[in-house]
């Protein structure tokens, strides 16, 4: 017969001792609690700056107060690591608890940081072994934790908890002998930094920015840039910079800048506030081009957009003649809105150094200005000459045209003058819709289905707008809905559904449109063009049908099948990879090729859990890569099934390794299991095969060891 010696001895789990430099704590609480209570002392760690600063070291010591027996505790403390930093913990008596003094314990080192309960945290936990426990009632000292300052306030206060409540009961807790959980009362201990009296919040940061950014004009006419700024401290001062050189006579908020020559100009504002500090301005681009030729008359400015210009603001146009040669007569109408703006002024102009015969006829009610201009010698504009200057006074807010009308330009015969006429524009409004974005809902769509075109518009007026948004597939309309009161500056996508029934196979560019609103400062924005969305007939179709695992759960290391089916359910042959993930691992990938219509196919996979987290529930699924126009893609993915792999040392299964598990291990210490001692012999009354870490049918200091080791480990959630 064969015999097999258990041996055996007296273990306080000498194999975790780390040598820790030994710390007396007497075992008298300062500031003890009632019965069946854990706490932290002290109750209170104040420090400020004039009694620490960084790197400044102390203790705090958490204690048990028990009236019943018990066999095992754990605790689960959080602090905060972005204030402190727990440098090193210990129980109060080196290998023990002085709690636990005098009993043959179980008691892995503390955990610093334990993984299931994160950075900021002390995970501990003892456990006497066999049948042994400790008999209520009973006090003593379980652990203590040093722990240095990481920052110091510069203004204000630092406060946190050394806590050993928010994870009460599921990481702080006490079991008794039976491995029942006793109900106690749990106390923190509260941390606090006091900070001196911070500085003022600094001003707003300086910032600065102008308007128009982009223009073009011909030689002569004249863009008036306006400014915004915000931040810093005022006053302010300021300076217009033209090509980076600035302009001496330019240093208000405002600019009027008329170029004499074709060029293209770069202007930025750069602005100083009261305290130095300089801010500048986005780059402004200026193209200037030349006059166009030909006799013309026109009204410059062309465009007076001026969002400053309210009521009692006054301005100046001329109306100017161009590339006129003997020219005798001029006579023109001017029109403008005159609940808009009305004339306060007129004044006739010397060309080439002679005064014209003047005939003006005026109504302010009706907004028309008649002129005639007759020279006695007769004159040449080239360069451009003005004719006429004319002052109005704004009114209200709103646009008004300055409309030319029944020009005649004669020569000195009476002859006509062919020539073009150019009107102007008033506005201390700016009318302008947009379209900044179309984005069909896919790029390709089985006819007969619905496509939804997100149509995006933006008013980058200053009044609100109603207008009519399009949406075209080539140049066919798909559909118009109405944009109602669409306020300044604001922006919306409205969704025009595109019904393909009837659309032949093809592919086709996707355009949004917005009418254009009177006045309108830019028509060029308001067409966008983006993208091809193509139209198919022929179904294609693969989907995974189901997968199905050997069973639900497999030893770390232990290879598993899975079983995988796939389908066409379209109408032509299909080639695509199947692939099977257990979580998002992929286990493998297998080529399918050529699977006909209406046809499955099930494939092996071998998943080796080498890899694998132990103490962990994997989800398998099953993929089909989509085939191009795929027809149903929801179909492509088949998640089914739960594979569980356990920790080494979880023994209860909870995906944690800690003092729960110890305890299980301790209670089955020193058993073992049937036919160990002969064949044939029964189990130990205290047998528990989980127990059993290392399979080798007794329950041992090496199963404690491999718990020990994996003592405050967990898998990821």
């Amino acid at each position: 017969m064969k015999t097999k010696t258990l041996g055996i001895a007296f273990l306080t789990i000498i194999l975790l001792l780390n040598f820790m430099t030994f710390i007396a704590v007497a075992d008298v609480p300062s500031q003890p609690h009632g019965a069946d209570a854990m706490w932290v002392e002290p109750s209170s760690v104040t420090f400020d700056t004039s009694n620490a600063s960084v790197g400044t070291k102390f203790n705090v010591t958490v204690w048990l107060n028990m009236t019943e027996n018990i066999f095992v505790y754990q605790i689960g403390m959080l602090y905060n690591r972005t204030q402190l930093k727990c440098t090193r913990a210990a129980f109060t008596a080196v290998t023990t608890s002085m709690y636990f003094l005098g009993h043959a314990t179980s008691a892995p080192p503390p955990v610093v940081d334990a993984g299931f309960l994160g950075n900021g945290s002390v995970l501990a936990s003892e456990s006497c072994l066999g049948s042994d426990s400790l008999p209520g009632p009973h006090s003593g000292s379980l652990i203590w934790a040093e722990f240095q300052v990481l920052v110091v306030p510069t203004a204000g206060n630092l406060t946190s908890n050394f806590d050993i409540t928010t994870k009460y009961p599921t990481f702080t807790w006490v079991r008794d002998p039976d491995l029942a959980k006793i109900t106690i009362t749990t106390y923190n201990a509260a941390y606090k930094f006091v900070g001196p009296a911070g500085p003022p919040p600094p001003p707003p940061q300086l910032s600065v920015s102008i308007s128009p950014l982009s223009t073009t004009i011909h030689v002569g006419q004249t863009v008036h840039f306006t400014s915004t700024v915000s931040g810093g401290t005022v006053p302010y001062t300021f300076q217009w910079v033209l090509n980076g050189t600035p302009v001496l006579v330019a240093t208000s908020n405002n600019w009027d800048f008329t170029p004499a020559a074709s060029e293209f100009d770069v202007v930025y504002l750069a602005v100083t506030d009261n305290n130095g500090t300089i801010a500048s301005s986005a780059n402004a681009s200026v193209t200037v081009t030349p006059p166009p030729g030909g006799t013309r008359i026109y009204v410059d400015p062309s465009e007076i957009i001026d969002l400053t210009m309210g009521p009692s603001s006054t301005f100046y146009i001329n109306v100017t003649v161009a590339n006129a040669t003997d020219l005798g007569l001029c006579t023109f109408n001017l029109t403008y809105v005159p609940s808009v703006i009305s004339w306060i002024g007129i004044e006739v102009f010397r060309v080439q150094d002679q005064f014209p015969i003047a005939t003006v006829m005026l109504d302010g009610n009706a907004g028309f200005i008649w002129v005639s201009l007759h020279y006695s010698t007769p004159v040449s504009t080239d360069p451009p000459a003005p004719v006429v200057r004319i002052r109005f006074h704004v009114e209200a807010y709103g646009i008004s045209p300055l409309n030319l009308t029944g020009t005649q330009l004669l020569d000195s015969g009476g002859h006509p003058i062919t020539h073009d006429e150019f009107d102007g524009l008033f506005s201390n409004i700016v009318r302008d819709v947009a379209v900044t974005n179309v984005v069909p809902s896919t790029n390709w769509i089985y006819q007969g289905w619905s496509d939804d075109i997100n149509v995006t518009v933006k008013n980058l007026g200053n009044v609100s707008e109603t207008f009519a948004v399009s949406a075209y597939y080539n140049n066919s309309l798909i559909g118009t809905l109405p944009i109602v009161n669409l306020a300044s500056n604001a922006e919306t996508t409205t969704t025009i559904t595109w019904n393909t029934t009837g659309v032949p196979e093809g592919n086709y560019t996707i355009t949004g449109v917005a009418s254009i609103v009177p006045y309108e400062y830019n028509t060029a924005n308001n067409v966008y063009v983006d993208g091809i969305v193509q139209v198919v007939t022929v179904i294609h179709d693969v989907a995974i049908t189901s997968v199905t695992p050997a069973k639900s759960w497999v030893y770390y290391r232990s290879p598993m099948k899975i079983n995988v089916t796939a389908a066409n359910l379209g109408n032509v042959s299909e080639s695509f990879n199947v692939t099977a993930y257990a979580d998002d691992g992929m286990v493998g990938t297998f080529p399918v090729a050529n699977l006909a219509s209406n046809a499955q196919i099930t494939i092996t996979f071998i998943w080796n859990t080498t890899s694998a987290q132990q103490c962990h529930n994997y989800t398998l699924r099953g993929e089909a890569s989509m085939v191009p126009h795929e027809y149903n893609t929801t179909n492509n993915v088949y998640v089914d099934g739960i594979v569980t792999v356990r920790l080494a040392g979880d023994v209860n299964g909870d995906c944690v390794v800690d003092g729960a598990d110890l305890a299980i291990i301790a209670r089955a210490f020193g058993s073992y299991g049937p036919d160990y001692l002969y064949p044939g012999s029964p189990p130990h009354p205290r047998w528990n095969p989980d127990a059993d870490l290392n399979g080798d049918d007794v329950v041992d200091g090496s199963d404690l060891v491999i718990a020990s080791r994996n003592f405050g480990k967990s898998c990821p959630p």
